[in-house]
């Protein structure tokens, strides 16, 4: 009877295996160097090229060249994982910063957050519950860092908690937003109709449109952070004047 080389064998070093037992050997070896990290970091790839619908317990499998069903024990499913990697671009944010100007601090923490999200293509749509409710310990501790930092600015604690949810909201939807408009409609058929849209305006009759016809241009302003910005600003000065 001929005898079985087994692979893994050190005496056998040198005996070529047969190609399906390499072929087991480097499957065994990718499941032994298997992470959450790992996996969280190939949905993000996966993300980046071609959306979050794409990201599959399946297709993460084939990224990293193993079973799906290995990839389980590591994040649960697959929801579990597309929350995963939310968690993972908003960890890079950061606590809020102390430069002396809370304002200047806060805006500048939003709109990292904002970049953030928004470079990681239609990922925001999954981030509504993650960036606004915190539910990790790091969550917390960041959360809790924000109101020592702005209480001790002299700002209301409730008006802070509140006045942050909705700026994380805020800038999740206007992520989200954006994707849409960029990758839904056509880039030209959107300018062609702010353009319409800004000369029907401008058009009213001014006995009783004499606001909207001044301001025609303002109502399709073509630079959205621009505009976001501004809506963040307005719950700045809200924050400030309240507290």
């Amino acid at each position: 009877m001929t005898a079985t080389t087994d692979p893994l064998d050190p005496r056998d070093a040198d005996v070529p295996a047969p190609p399906g037992a390499v072929r087991d050997l480097h499957r065994r070896e990718r499941r032994r160097l298997l992470t959450e990290e790992a996996i969280v970091a190939a949905a993000l790839r996966i993300t980046a090229a071609q959306g979050v619908a794409a990201v599959t317990m399946r297709r993460v499998a084939e990224d990293l060249g193993v079973a799906a069903s290995s990839l389980y024990p590591h994040v649960g499913s697959r929801e579990r994982l597309i929350d995963l990697a939310v968690r993972e671009v908003l960890r890079g944010v950061g606590p809020l910063p102390d430069s002396g100007d809370w304002r200047a601090d806060l805006r500048g923490h939003v709109l990292e957050v904002h970049e953030r999200l928004s470079a990681h293509a239609d990922l925001a749509q999954h981030a509504f519950f993650s960036a606004v409710a915190p539910s990790t310990a790091e969550d917390l501790e960041a959360l809790e860092h924000l109101l020592a930092r702005l209480t001790g600015e002299g700002l209301d604690a409730d008006l802070v908690l509140t006045a942050y949810d909705r700026m994380m909201l805020c800038t999740v939807a206007d992520v989200h937003e954006q994707w849409q408009r960029r990758h839904r409609v056509d880039d030209a058929e959107v300018s062609a109709w702010l353009v319409s849209f800004s000369a029907h305006v401008a058009e009213l009759p001014e006995d009783r449109f004499p606001h909207l016809r001044t301001r025609a241009r303002r109502l399709v302003a073509p630079e959205p952070t621009a505009r976001f910005l501004a809506g963040i600003d307005l719950l700045l000065d809200g924050l400030a004047a309240r507290s």
